[in-house]
């Protein structure tokens, strides 16, 4: 099969929902060879793995790793558009204890394993970012780790409650009203006579207004207003609820592999990846994403033995295989991936499709014969 790369204006379209968080499908592998001066050399970068997200702008990233990691286990967020330190004092006021630590100012850290909780600053726009895992020592080959990634938000469904009626009214009519109180007191009598000012409660959840001071309000008329009944109040604030919901997902799988088998994969994957970053505007949302990350694949070829500097750009990472890899095993891949184009540029022909009928017929007529023979 040929060598194929999901690149993310694609991905950034077809989300799981329409408003989930985009997964980029670079697939993640990572090293378990290689000698100790080696890993002190290089660095750490052939132990890591990554994978393009978008977020949306406000919540919650839910990290959950299904099986237990090694010790030393951390994976980072790194999203260009936030302040790191905003999301550790966050996580300071929100939680007594979390273990979210700053590496730079648009990068986090967080140990790996078990279930763990980030807070996304509140932002105006949706942000892109690369979440990164680095593994410890000792793993092996055949070995394979995943986290999902959810990113939670806060829903909240408010009581439904219905707003008073309000009728407005004379104040000789109101007058009027309070005259058929029942059980008439002297206030009462008073304000019947001269109703100015006075607040009525006249029963079945009415209320009776002459004095609209009570509404920072001046006016030669009274309000006659009637309340929603209690029990339709008291089903609505029942019904009413605040509750996290996740909007987004994506999984990261990450097998382990050897660097020998590693090394061209990642060395096509940054040369597609270097062509798609000079295809962005630099007004692109993606531009400081897509530079942080080919830093980092730039760093993973040059610890996994290889030299990203000669790596040219290219759309479909049809560069020079490596030469003198141990263990690699990429010629029946080649072969598949030329017998396709072949196919391809076959099909694409006028006549491609009959041409194809005849060698399949040829092909039938030779194995009859050596069959006969």
């Amino acid at each position: 099969m040929g060598f194929r790369v999901y690149l993310p204006w694609a991905a950034c379209r077809a989300s799981c929902w329409r408003r989930a968080c985009s997964m980029i499908f670079c697939w993640a592998s990572f090293s378990s060879s290689g000698s100790l001066g080696s890993q002190q050399l290089r660095g750490r970068a052939w132990r890591s793995c990554w994978l393009l997200a978008i977020l949306v702008s406000s919540g919650w990233v839910l990290l959950n790793w299904p099986a237990r990691t090694p010790d030393g286990t951390v994976m980072r967020i790194h999203i260009p558009s936030w302040n790191a330190r905003d999301v550790v004092e966050l996580a300071d006021r929100l939680y007594a204890r979390h273990e979210i630590e700053t590496i730079d100012d648009h990068t986090i850290e967080i140990p790996g394993g078990g279930t763990r909780y980030v807070p996304i600053p509140t932002s105006q726009h949706r942000q892109t970012g690369v979440v990164a895992v680095e593994f410890p020592l000792g793993i092996r080959k055949r070995q394979r780790f995943d986290v999902s990634v959810r990113q939670i938000t806060n829903r909240v469904r408010g009581a439904q409650i219905p707003p008073p009626k309000v009728r407005t009214i004379t104040l000789e009519e109101a007058a009027k009203i309070i005259a058929t109180l029942p059980a008439l007191t002297l206030a009462h009598a008073a304000a019947a006579a001269a109703p100015k000012s006075g607040v009525f409660n006249l029963g079945d959840n009415k209320v009776l207004c002459t004095d609209l001071s009570v509404f920072d309000a001046v006016s030669d008329h009274a309000l006659l207003i009637e309340h929603p009944d209690p029990d339709t109040i008291k089903s609505a604030i029942r019904a009413a609820a605040r509750w996290r919901e996740p909007i987004g997902a994506f999984q990261l799988g990450m097998p382990v592999s050897t660097k020998g088998e590693m090394l061209l994969h990642h060395m096509r994957l940054l040369s597609v990846m270097r062509w798609r970053t000079a295809q962005l505007s630099r007004k692109s949302r993606w531009r400081k994403t897509m530079l942080y990350y080919v830093d980092l694949l730039t760093a993973k070829v040059q610890a996994l033995g290889g030299d990203p500097f000669t790596i040219p750009a290219t759309p479909d990472g049809a560069i020079p295989t490596l030469p003198g890899q141990d263990g690699d095993d990429d010629t029946g891949s080649d072969n598949a991936g030329a017998i396709e184009g072949w196919l391809k540029k076959l099909l694409r022909h006028p006549l491609g499709w009959g041409m194809l009928a005849i060698i399949v017929l040829l092909v039938i007529i030779l194995l009859l014969l050596l069959w006969r023979s």
